[in-house]
Parts: structure tokens; sequence; C-alpha cells
């Protein structure tokens, strides 16, 4: 299960901007590709597991909330195919930041 859903990226980001990255191969796309969008967050929390497992046991309980947040940055650098706006980087190398600094439950 993602860390986060379609419904929370929509909230963060522009509709528009989701539309154009989940329908790459269809630049006359005028709604955004629920199932490219949720690759991307399936992506997003694999990335995140693997960066925590070593460290913790997971799923992390209770689930920080700011793992939400962090799912959809990462998702969405990840949608990028063709170079990354430094902001949306900035983002992701933030996020990573952050889960190399989550408390959680250590792994014995």
């Amino acid at each position: 299960m993602a860390y986060a859903d379609s419904a929370e990226m929509v909230k963060r980001y522009k509709d528009l901007e989701l539309v154009d990255l989940t329908n790459q191969d269809d630049p006359l796309a005028t709604s955004i590709n629920d199932a490219e969008l949720l690759i991307a967050l399936d992506d997003a929390t694999a990335e995140i597991d693997a960066i925590l497992s070593p460290r913790l046991i997971l799923p992390l309980t209770p689930m920080p909330a700011v793992m939400v947040s962090l799912c959809c940055d990462i998702a969405r650098f990840r949608l990028y195919a063709n170079g990354v706006p430094a902001e949306v980087q900035s983002r992701y190398d933030s996020a990573k930041g952050v889960l190399g600094t989550l408390p959680g439950t250590p792994v014995t």
C-alpha cells in the first residue's frame, strides 16, 4: 500500500502538471492518467521502503504524517522523464534527507 494516494497528489500539485506528467505519450490528454500516477506513487513507496528497511521495522507504526508529503514529492520527481525542474529536484533531495532522519523502531 502506498504512503500517499492520487487525491494527495492533486491537493499538492497543479492538475495541469499532473495531466502532462501522467500522459507523456498523449499530449492532447485533458485528465490525469490515474494508472500512471498510481505507478509513480507505488514506486515512490518502494523507494522509501528501500531507504528505511535496513534500519527500521516496516511498516512504520504509527506512520508519521510526513510520509504522505515525502511520498508525493518522490512520486512527482519520478514522473519527470525528461529533465527535472530545480524545484522538483530540491524537494526530492529534501525528502530523501528527511527519510534519513526519521525515528522508528530499530531493526535488531
